[in-house]
């Protein structure tokens, strides 16, 4: 990443010789606005708490006592937190948030957004076609995120015939796989003989006829062609949302093509783009290519991070790499495999050492995540072997729904920082206990206390838009432990609301390389940051969910307001 071209931080130093200082060491200006009268919530662990913070411009350049901070600052405003608390502003460490922008024109067709199966069936009724002029699938009724085990079940082909007889249908579930009408399957040149794309299958009845049910991301992607990408004004208008959230920083860890990278370079050059955004480029043909000519896409508010590699599927999909089994009828006899061989894996991570990026992998089950530390460790053995410097190098482990306390050990030992999907353990969690892998598989699911322990910079995140980004929920479970149907998961590895605060800010930005300039409040840093309703530290853990986000401060700049 390159620092200087993203960053461009303006040193204490050369504020204050802008500024002149007077006889009395008092600050002349420029003007400086100081936040104050609440709780602060730093984030550093030499000061974890402050009476009042600095900004002048876009940096944080101040933190300490009021009344020492007033005499030094004299040309300064009052921003009043009336009694609410400021922290960091968040962290999404897995988020596609060019999908998110380009799902304005699909249907939401997620639990979340309605978890009755019928009206869920009258959302779907309704569905119109994408515009002609649309660039994704124009023609087609798109939706993403059905939930065949929160729903009960997906509507069979003769459903989706019967709503859509004559116009072709696809929906995404997750990522990992999805559904198409007749119609759909016919325009996809999809038959009960064609062989299915690597690591996929097309699912059949008893009789061996299709049902229109596809499994594997590789066959989503013959699907939809690659991730769908935005407009210029859906990308814009995806980072209000997620300012409206709280996060400060976001990411797109998953994408794939040239021309979305180009929307989103050219949408976070307007000046209401409120977050920075780190990008995974996937290693879809070109990555390569990609990679080598980052800079083209790179602006001061986006950089590309890393790599990014499916291992393995979705719990709830039946389609992990683990060795526990299945215990639900839908998924006890499937086939679990990874989506690639070992020297795939290990070729896109050593390539991520020769172009300097990370390697992030998705990993749900114990043996994809294991497979993933392997390619990390190939990376760093060969990289030793042919004399290069891979100290600025790491690994990044994705969801980890199943895993073992070893593993985290050996993530502290290669360099491969965890990130796990807390919106699962919530919104799955009690599939997991009851239908999945049941209660005495419990152990294995959401190490996060085990991945604290082993020293490691924890982050916790929700894969938005396949589970809601929605972090007070997540911060709440990693602390309470309790599903959505009022479940207890794995209770031993709850954490606390300290540690669950520090995964959603500065542990995150230790993931993607930024903790030099945003994930605390400290001066130098850029004033990333968030005034919200409640001390997270002081209430119910059970009411945490509950907070709201009053005003988002985005390098000094107010980009969202609470109406």
């Amino acid at each position: 990443m390159n620092k200087n071209k993203l960053f461009k931080l303006l040193p204490i130093a050369a504020i204050l010789a802008t500024a002149g200082c007077t006889k009395n060491n008092e600050v002349a200006g420029p003007e400086a606005v100081i936040y104050t009268n609440g709780d602060i919530l730093t984030m550093n662990k030499a000061a974890p708490n402050a009476e009042a913070v600095v900004v002048v411009g876009e940096d944080i350049v101040a933190v300490g006592s009021l009344s020492e901070l007033q005499k030094t600052w004299n040309n300064h405003t009052i921003f009043d937190l009336e009694g609410k608390t400021l922290m960091p502003g968040l962290v999404e460490t897995h988020h596609h948030i060019m999908m998110e922008a380009a799902m304005m024109d699909f249907l939401d067709m997620s639990y979340q957004a309605e978890p009755d199966f019928d009206k869920m069936m009258e959302i779907f009724a309704a569905g119109q076609p994408l515009a002609e002029d649309n660039a994704f699938m124009p023609g087609w009724v798109i939706g993403l995120g059905w939930d065949a085990g929160k729903h009960g079940r997906v509507p069979t082909l003769e459903e989706r015939d019967a709503l859509f007889p004559d116009t072709p249908v696809f929906v995404a579930m997750q990522g990992h796989g999805g559904w198409y009408n007749s119609k759909g399957m016919e325009l996809k040149g999809i038959t009960k003989d064609k062989e299915p794309p690597r690591d996929s299958a097309y699912v059949k009845d008893e009789n061996g006829e299709l049902t229109g049910e596809i499994s594997g991301l590789y066959a989503v992607l013959e699907a939809i062609g690659s991730y769908p990408g935005p407009r210029l004004d859906t990308a814009v208008k995806a980072t209000h949302k997620a300012a409206s959230q709280g996060f400060t920083t976001v990411s797109d860890i998953g994408a794939d093509n040239v021309d979305n990278l180009k929307v989103l370079s050219e949408a976070s050059l307007d000046e209401n783009f409120n977050v920075r955004v780190a990008v995974g480029v996937t290693n879809a043909d070109g990555y390569l290519d990609i990679l080598s000519n980052r800079a083209d896409f790179e602006t001061d508010k986006v950089w590309i991070s890393q790599t990014k590699m499916w291992l393995d599927g979705a719990v709830h999909g039946g389609n992990i790499y683990t060795d526990l089994e299945y215990q639900n009828d839908a998924y006890k006899h499937n086939k679990l495999a990874p989506w690639g061989t070992q020297e795939m894996f290990n070729d896109v991570a050593w390539n991520s050492v020769l172009n300097g990026v990370n390697y992030s992998f998705h990993a749900n089950g114990n043996l994809s995540l294991e497979m993933g530390l392997n390619a990390v460790e190939y990376a760093r053995e060969r990289a030793k072997a042919e004399g290069i410097d891979d100290t600025n190098f790491k690994g990044q482990a994705i969801h980890l729904s199943i895993s073992t306390p070893e593993q985290y050990t050996r993530m502290a030992e290669l360099g491969v920082d965890p990130t796990f999907i807390i919106g699962h353990t919530y919104w799955a969690g009690g599939q997991i206990m009851n239908q999945y892998f049941l209660k005495h598989a419990q152990e294995y699911m959401f190490r996060v206390n085990t991945a604290f322990e082993a020293g490691l910079p924890v982050s916790l995140h929700n894969d938005a838009p396949v589970t809601p980004a929605l972090p007070w929920l997540g911060i709440e479970t990693s602390v309470t432990r309790v599903t959505e149907d009022g479940n207890l998961l794995n209770p031993s590895e709850a954490i606390t609301v300290q540690q669950a605060l520090e995964a959603y800010t500065i542990n995150g930005a230790i993931q993607f390389g930024v903790d030099d300039m945003t994930g605390s409040l400290e001066p130098g840093k850029r004033a990333d940051m968030i005034v919200i309703d409640r001390n997270p530290l002081k209430v119910e853990p059970d009411t945490i969910r509950d907070t709201q986000v009053e005003t988002t401060i985005f390098e000094g700049r107010v980009v969202y307001e609470r109406s």
